[in-house]
């Protein structure tokens, strides 16, 4: 990463330092004037055509070298993102295939939605300041690849220091919650509003797990939802708990982007 970052600032270096030399030379005659007076170029030679010419190849060599770095640049975030794109749905793939053969019956339709803080800097400005009792919430990202994003637009909750919803419990507690009846206990067992209430009416089931960092501070709650009723097995729990985690692992080690603000 580093070699490519040195690569860079010389290429880009290089670049503008020729294009602007030969802007240089464009605008003044003073190297040309130094040129025959030392008997390097002849005095006949048109040093106006030659600044004409300087003029057009340094705008020639900036706007073909922005451009192909440019073109560059697209290329290769297009591919990264096709991979990334690619690494997503196949996560999500596996994790359907598996908890649809071990746990949950019409798996397929769940979404995977990404909850994350509303906002980090200030909480974590908050942390270093010990300072207590400020409320934060936890913000909806509904990536296209594992979710629809419905009537859940714009959902948030408050995780600290009230509980609000699978998200705040997951929050607090640091570990999985679910609940496989939420069309009866929605709206009344989760310290909801009307708006949260409204934006997740159609959820039959809810499954909730936190993500920490190194430091073991929660940065993110992924959640499993569906609109079908389902059954969850609590024998199997432990079980369906580790394919989670390790679902949730492996998609903030591969694509840590999505886990941001």
């Amino acid at each position: 990463m580093a070699r490519k970052i040195v690569k860079q600032i010389i290429s880009v270096t290089l670049l503008s330092t020729i294009s602007a030399f030969l802007s240089y030379l464009a605008n003044s005659t003073l190297i040309f004037d130094k040129l025959v007076k030392y008997g390097i170029i002849g005095t006949t030679i048109d040093i106006s055509t030659i600044q004409d010419y300087c003029l057009w190849i340094g705008i020639a060599v900036s706007t073909v070298g922005l451009s192909l770095n440019l073109i560059v640049t697209i290329v290769k975030h297009d591919h990264i993102l096709e991979q990334r794109n690619s690494l997503i749905k196949m996560n999500k793939s596996i994790l359907s295939s598996s908890l649809g053969k071990r746990f949950l019956s019409d798996s397929s339709s769940f979404d995977i939605r990404i909850f994350v803080p509303k906002n980090p800097l200030l909480y974590k400005t908050i942390d270093k300041l010990h300072i207590r009792n400020v409320k934060r919430f936890f913000s909806i990202k509904n990536i296209d690849l594992i979710a629809e994003q419905g009537i859940t637009k714009d959902l948030q909750f408050e995780v600290y220091p009230n509980q609000e919803g699978l998200v705040g419990i997951c929050y607090q507690n640091k570990m999985m919650v679910y609940d496989d009846d939420l069309e009866h206990t929605n709206g009344t067992g989760y310290q909801l509003n009307k708006n949260q209430i409204d934006r997740t009416s159609n959820l039959k089931w809810s499954i909730c797990w936190p993500v920490c960092d190194k430091d073991d501070a929660v940065v993110a709650v992924i959640a499993l939802d569906g609109k079908n009723r389902i059954t969850i097995d609590k024998e199997k729990e432990a079980i369906l708990k580790e394919e989670l985690v390790a679902f949730s692992c492996l998609l903030f080690d591969s694509v840590p982007q999505l886990f941001k603000r």
